[in-house]
């Protein structure tokens, strides 16, 4: 029988980094934002507009640098942390009721640099990275997308009695207008929209919806200089229906 040639232990050593970092990837991946229907904030009351820290700072969430390790300490946990960054809606025009179902409301999340941080180590633990390897997924995975766009989940609901308008709950159809608005008077539409595919959820035996979970995409930028969050104090996300004569309204107070 030939012999095999075993692995050296610079060369299994090796393969196992590759291999953690693959299957971290691959968790990245789908422990995203577009993981799971929060039903513990749809069924609560949630403000528009809501007020919450500016969406660059570290209000809750801390980076606690050692001499070979980044630890990430938060005062609450990433579900809570959620529900503060969350708006309801309002309805400007058209129906109240279109976008929910029974204690089931429609709500929208902004994914400020403090939310993307405590997701990202909850997906892989930054702290058991050597310190500069820690840093480096830092800047990659949190500060350079947050700075390049504004990302705002949009977790949507409607009453299974509707069930014949259910297509209303995807944002990528062209029945809808969504633009940001700033009180500094800057308005942008998103770059793109990720919405996954509807399905029924249940809260009680009378409380049955569909859902759908639309990943909102702006630009962080506009005329490839300006940050359009520079100095804003309200941020709004306006969606329209054209066809429904319906205008929906989630907002984000800043406040130091």
């Amino acid at each position: 029988m030939p012999h095999l040639p075993s692995a050296s232990p610079v060369f299994a050593r090796g393969l196992w980094v590759v291999l953690v970092l693959t299957l971290s990837a691959g968790c990245a991946s789908l422990l995203g934002p577009s993981d799971q229907a929060p039903i513990d904030i749809a069924t609560r009351f949630l403000p528009v507009p809501a007020t919450v820290p500016p969406v660059d700072t570290l209000r809750h969430v801390q980076l606690q640098p050692e001499v070979e390790r980044i630890r990430v300490q938060a005062d609450a946990p990433l579900g809570r942390l959620k529900k503060m960054w969350s708006s309801g809606y309002r309805a400007r025009r058209g129906a109240e009721g279109l976008l929910e179902a029974g204690r089931m409301r429609s709500f929208a999340t902004l994914w400020s640099r403090e939310l993307r941080l405590l997701a990202l180590n909850g997906q892989i633990s930054i702290g058991a990275y050597p310190r500069e390897d820690a840093e480096q997924l830092i800047a990659r995975r949190v500060d350079a997308p947050h700075a390049a766009s504004i990302l705002i989940d949009v977790h949507v609901y409607m009453d299974r009695a509707r069930q014949n308008s259910y297509g209303a709950t995807n944002l990528r159809s062209a029945r809808w207008a969504i633009f940001l608005r700033t009180d500094t008077g800057v308005e942008i539409t998103p770059d793109s929209i990720r919405a996954t595919w509807a399905r029924p959820m249940t809260w009680s035996n009378d409380e049955r919806a569909y859902y759908r979970h639309n990943t909102l995409y702006f630009p962080r930028t506009k005329n490839d200089t300006t940050d359009v969050l520079h100095s804003v104090e309200t941020l709004e996300l306006h969606i329209r229906d054209a066809t429904a004569a319906t205008e929906l309204l989630f907002g984000w107070r800043f406040v130091e």
